[in-house]
């Protein structure tokens, strides 16, 4: 009996001294370099972090030192032409808007737009890493067609606006071929929907590291893109209009605060460029 009560008194002692040492490692080792350590002393460390909750604190501020917060930052230094003290969720136009029944043509940035800020009526025809160069071999669906290639769909719907939104994903490619291929885009929209305002959108901008990762998306390169969509748009007789005024810098790029991987816009800001689209596509001439 003397030697389990032995026994039983050194496990106690080696466990007391585990849990401390525990708490040592997990407070002055692990959570004070991220600085997450609170006020539990080391013994009670091992504890607090055996409950949920305790568990939940450490997750919670380590996601927030490694994800980007989405909270209510400054605007760019170039402000939008109108002001609206609210974040605009949906767009609902009037019946006779020119907006009424339109189809916007994309890549994932349009996506961005169907999934976060899609507008009543809309049909969005937009797939991640959609180019001028493959917008016509793709088949896609949406909430109102199926397995529709771009030329079926334009032949089958009568629209009162066409928005397209590429660019992007060909910006590395030579200016000509570029051109070419937005050429044949829109001779399909143009000849299959005559009476709809049709709107070559410029390439939005991204952010200095996307642009320093990724030198075709400099600001000077898109800038060049975006002009010749000008002068593309200016010969075809249809609009142009670029949301650059709207989201990029006084150096051309698109500001941290806006997105999270330099490319994409955060989801209201999103709201926000769809409701810049249609402020701007009421208003053309």
């Amino acid at each position: 009996m003397k030697v389990r009560n032995m026994f039983l008194a050194g496990l106690l002692v080696f466990s007391g001294f585990a849990m401390a040492m525990t708490g040592v490692v997990v407070k002055f080792v692990l959570l004070e370099p991220l600085g997450l350590s609170r006020q539990e002393t080391v013994v009670e460390l091992p504890f607090v972090l055996l409950r949920d909750d305790g568990l939940r604190y450490v997750i919670t501020d380590l996601r927030r030192d490694t994800e980007p917060e989405e909270t209510e930052p400054p605007m760019p230094s170039i402000q939008p032409t109108y002001s609206d003290q609210t974040e605009p969720t949906e767009v609902d136009l009037p019946q006779q808007d020119p907006l009424e029944r339109v189809l916007f043509i994309g890549d994932s940035r349009t996506c961005g737009l169907r999934d976060h800020a899609r507008l009543e009526g809309a049909d969005y025809f937009c797939e991640v890493g959609m180019s001028v160069f493959n917008v016509d071999n793709q088949k896609l669906s949406d909430q109102t067609f199926q397995n529709c290639t771009i030329a079926s769909l334009l032949a089958e719907r009568e629209y009162t606006c066409v928005v397209i939104n590429l660019g992007l994903n060909e910006a590395g490619y030579p200016l000509d071929s570029l051109l070419h291929a937005y050429r044949e885009l829109l001779n399909t929209v143009v000849q299959t929907q005559p009476q709809a305002v049709t709107v070559v959108q410029g390439v939005l901008t991204v952010s200095r590291r996307w642009a320093e990762l990724t030198p075709y998306a400099s600001p000077e390169n898109l800038r060049s893109v975006n002009c010749a969509l000008h002068a593309l748009a200016d010969e075809y007789r249809v609009n142009y209009i670029d949301a650059n005024e709207c989201f990029a810098d006084e150096n051309g790029y698109l500001p941290n605060q806006l997105t999270a991987d330099g490319c994409h816009l955060y989801a209201k800001y999103a709201s926000l460029w769809a409701d810049w689209i249609c402020r701007t596509v009421k208003n053309l001439d």
